[in-house]
């Protein structure tokens, strides 16, 4: 992973789960949750689920759109999909 320099926002990757949230400059393994800046612990997958609101170790963000929560269930879906055809 790349290290944060100047409080920049560096993302690790081009993984489209970055575009709602960014590194904690902490620890690297913790996101900032870009609609209520809450601290999300245990990387990408969590921040997926605390946005989508789905209650598995993480708290669900109040502060996220219908149509964000509905953008992150339909690029869930179609990763999935695209696994399962593989």
């Amino acid at each position: 992973m790349l290290p944060l320099k100047n409080k920049k926002c560096i993302t690790p990757s081009d993984y489209h789960g970055w575009k709602w949230g960014e590194p904690a400059e902490v620890n690297l393994n913790n996101v900032r949750c870009k609609f209520c800046d809450n601290i999300i612990k245990g990387g990408i997958t969590k921040l997926k689920k605390h946005l989508g609101a789905k209650r598995e170790n993480v708290a669900p963000c109040p502060r996220v759109s219908i149509q964000a929560r509905k953008n992150i269930a339909q690029q869930h879906q179609e990763l999935h999909s695209e696994k399962v055809s593989k």
